[in-house]
């Protein structure tokens, strides 16, 4: 895989893990483990079942699975039946979680800050919305052919 924008995100997805390891590991986490920790914490998601989880953050299930587990023997989340459906897990954060809530809000913002760099306001606008849109494409591909592709003509 030479060149091209799948292989410039995936370059960027990985020099970002790479670069939060250090502020990261003090703090006895992984990055899969920020992320959900991470998303847990922001306002209104509160308890969720990991198959949310799984589709909120983009990890995939095996990885929502050992992260959780993970997170729950470190005492930062607890995990119980879902109420209607034994087979979900519902997601509760602990008081050991939302303690590191600042340390991860500092960690991203640094993170952001750094990789943004020289990045008019425009321009992470812009690189915003491009990234929607690529979302939203891939998502009405599982759902069916992409408006205005030849596909659809």
């Amino acid at each position: 895989m030479k060149g091209g924008l799948l292989f410039d995100l995936r370059r960027l997805h990985l020099a970002v893990e790479q670069a939060s390891r250090p502020q990261l590991e003090p703090l006895g986490l992984t990055s899969a483990q920020a992320v959900v920790l991470g998303w847990l914490l922001e306002p209104g998601h509160g308890e969720v079942c990991a198959s949310h989880l799984h589709r909120q953050t983009g990890l995939s299930r095996a990885a929502i699975s050992a992260t959780l587990k993970h997170l729950q023997r470190g005492g930062y989340l607890e995990v119980a039946a879902c109420p209607g459906d034994e087979r979900k897990k519902r997601i509760v954060l602990t008081r050991k979680a939302r303690e590191l809530q600042a340390a991860l809000a500092s960690c991203a913002a640094q993170q952001q800050e750094r990789m943004c760099a020289g990045l008019t306001a425009q321009q992470l606008r812009t690189f915003a919305e491009c990234l929607r849109r690529m979302q939203q494409n891939l998502d009405q591909t599982r759902a069916g052919p992409v408006p205005g592709t030849r596909r659809n003509q």
